[in-house]
């Protein structure tokens, strides 16, 4: 029974990233200044922390808890805010949802690093195989650019590695501050 409650928090989070995904894309695209994509990142962000509030409450996590979580909290939430501040320009800046979504897929790879050099896990065969094939695989989706080619890439897929490394740091602090209830970060 435990991979069912595994399948449905996958489901529900695929599908709550996406909708996410749509809506900076709508945004990010309506959007003619950087204000405007602050502003939508308020709204974000004050969703959450209202979310994160009300679930807390409602199973009794206490909100304030040792210094340590309450500062990975912070972090993980300047992080968050700073994800989708870009994520918004990636569209402000004609991005592409596609390329987008597979750059911040990525995170996987220094997410892996990080796991190593901080966590002590250490990486079989596979897994640097895998690291060597998404490495490959987002080398192909850019075109194959030479080392020139690449510096000249639009700003939007600079911005899209920026979350990209953001969001494995966020997977690191996450598991940093594992014992912190998930409502009780967001908010």
């Amino acid at each position: 029974m435990m991979g069912e409650k595994w399948m449905k928090w996958t489901i529900l989070e695929a599908t709550m990233k996406t909708s996410s995904k749509i809506v900076q894309k709508t945004i990010g695209v309506v959007s003619s200044t950087f204000g405007q994509v602050a502003f939508a990142t308020f709204v974000v962000g004050l969703v959450q922390t209202i979310a994160g509030y009300v679930m807390a409450k409602k199973y009794n996590k206490k909100i304030f808890t040792d210094k340590g979580s309450i500062a990975g909290s912070i972090w993980f939430g300047l992080n968050a805010m700073t994800m989708t501040v870009l994520c918004f320009a990636v569209f402000l800046y004609n991005g592409d949802m596609g390329v987008n979504t597979f750059i911040i897929t990525l995170s996987i790879i220094p997410g892996a690093l990080i796991d190593t050099l901080f966590f002590g896990h250490k990486l079989n065969r596979k897994e640097w195989a895998g690291i060597g094939i998404a490495t490959l695989a987002g080398y192909s989706i850019l075109g194959w650019p030479s080392l020139h080619q690449a510096m000249d890439l639009p700003s939007w897929v600079w911005l899209s590695f920026i979350v990209m490394m953001l969001g494995a740091i966020n997977q690191g602090i996450t598991q940093k501050i594992k014992k912190i209830d998930p409502f009780v970060k967001n908010f």
